[in-house]
Parts: structure tokens; C-alpha cells; sequence
């Protein structure tokens, strides 16, 4: 039966040295005793590199130390502690080479008070941006067309209907009479002429804002009255029909 002993490691040794020593003298390479240990070889390469940088965590390494101690018989208990030593040597190393980078740029001007205040006036700004679009809607004048008739109409019927359409909200009058409006803005009303040419003034009006207007100019013929002499019975004066 074979005896397993634990290897004392010499105290001036580093773990890097320690683990590639006894893996060399017990004859194994990394692939082997990764497969061994179910271990990824880049991670035991990184350990007798003592590349620490590139492992993925303390509790990692320190079950990897345990374990690889146990297989190459060494003193598990030491490379952690060593490794702990070594580790924070390191961290001071990189941390006092690495150069004092000073910002000198915007993100120096850059606060949590002053990301607040940034914050609150792109709200006020948002809220004064909204509140003038809708004075703006409310303020400008509907829009209108009529459709029906066209200006400088000529026309023999003694009534004519005016068809237009504007915005729903929107009050339309023709010459101060009310015309009806649909839910689309559409609106028609009936219009009597008077012989000769008519102006037909037709306006839209929201209850704020200035209003909208179309003049159109609509001519109603009359018949030519036809006279002539007509002599009645019965009497010598002529009768205009």
C-alpha cells in the first residue's frame, strides 16, 4: 500500500514555484492534471504563472489551491495563505505603477445636484414647450374652406347653399346666420339673394383665438322684362305686361 506524504515547501519559494516544481517532479502535465482536477488548463497555467489577474474569483482560486495542493501532495494550507500574500503584493505593485490619471474635462463639473437641477429644467422646459403648443392651438384660427359655391358665381335661383367644412370645435356663421356643423366640421346652410351681386361673408370662430374668413361674391340674374304696346279693348292707352 503506498503512502502518501505531504512535501514541505521550501519557505522561499512563491506558489507559482511550488505548484510547477511538484508537478514536474510527479511527472504530470497541465492537461493531465487539469482533466484531474476538472480545472481549465488555461486556470493551472495562470496559477504557476501566477498570472492572479486572470482568474475568475478568490473562492475560485482558493478551491483551486486546495485541490491542486491535495493532488501534487503539498501543503494546501500554505498556498492559500501564500497566495493571499502574494495576491495583495501584487494589487499594491499595480496599483502604485499605475500613473495618477487626473480628468480634467466636463465630467468633473458633473454632481448629483447639478443632474438634479438638469433633470428639472428639461421637465420645465418639456411643460413650457406643451403649454405653448396648445395657446398656440387654441389661439390661432380654424381652418376653413368652402367648398360650395365658388366666387364670382352667377346664378338665376333666388337661394343658394353654401357648403364648406371646418374644425369641430369651431362656430360657423353666414352673414350672421348660424349654420349647422356635423361631428366632421362639415357644414351647409341655405342662403337667400337678392337680385344683383350678393357678399356672402362666411366665418369660423372657436370660443379663443381670432377667427377665420372667406368673402365670396355670388350674382343673381333676373329675367329682362320684355314690354311692348298692347292695345285694350275698349281703350286707347297701351298695358305693360
Amino acid at each position: 500500500m503506498a503512502i502518501f506524504t505531504t512535501k514541505k515547501i521550501v519557505w522561499h519559494q512563491t506558489v507559482p514555484e511550488a505548484l510547477k516544481r511538484a508537478r514536474e517532479q510527479a511527472g504530470f502535465d497541465l492537461l493531465t492534471c487539469a482533466k484531474k482536477l476538472s480545472i481549465q488548463v488555461k486556470y493551472l497555467e495562470a496559477l504557476e504563472d501566477g498570472a492572479y489577474e486572470q482568474l475568475p474569483g478568490e473562492i475560485y482560486v482558493r478551491q483551486w489551491l486546495r485541490a491542486y495542493g491535495v493532488f501534487l501532495n503539498l501543503d494546501h494550507k500554505w498556498l492559500i495563505k501564500e497566495y493571499q500574500k502574494e495576491r495583495g503584493v501584487q494589487i499594491q505593485f499595480i496599483s502604485f505603477d499605475r500613473p495618477e490619471i487626473k480628468i480634467n474635462s466636463w465630467l468633473n463639473f458633473i454632481t448629483p445636484r447639478k443632474l438634479q437641477l438638469f433633470g428639472l429644467g428639461l421637465i420645465g422646459l418639456a411643460i413650457f414647450v406643451y403649454l405653448t403648443q396648445q395657446v398656440f392651438f387654441l389661439m390661432r384660427p380654424p381652418q376653413l374652406t368652402v367648398v360650395e359655391p365658388p366666387n364670382n358665381f352667377i346664378t338665376n335661383e333666388r337661394m343658394i347653399n353654401i357648403i364648406g367644412r371646418t374644425e369641430q370645435e369651431a362656430e360657423v356663421r353666414i352673414n350672421d346666420q348660424m349654420a349647422l356643423l356635423d361631428q366632421s366640421g362639415n357644414f351647409s346652410a341655405a342662403i337667400n339673394l337678392a337680385p344683383g351681386i350678393n357678399i356672402l361673408e362666411i366665418v369660423a370662430i372657436k370660443k379663443r383665438g381670432q377667427p377665420s374668413r372667406v368673402v365670396i361674391s355670388v350674382m343673381r340674374q333676373t329675367p329682362q322684362v320684355q314690354s311692348g304696346n298692347q292695345v285694350s279693348k275698349g281703350s286707347d292707352n297701351p298695358v305693360i305686361r
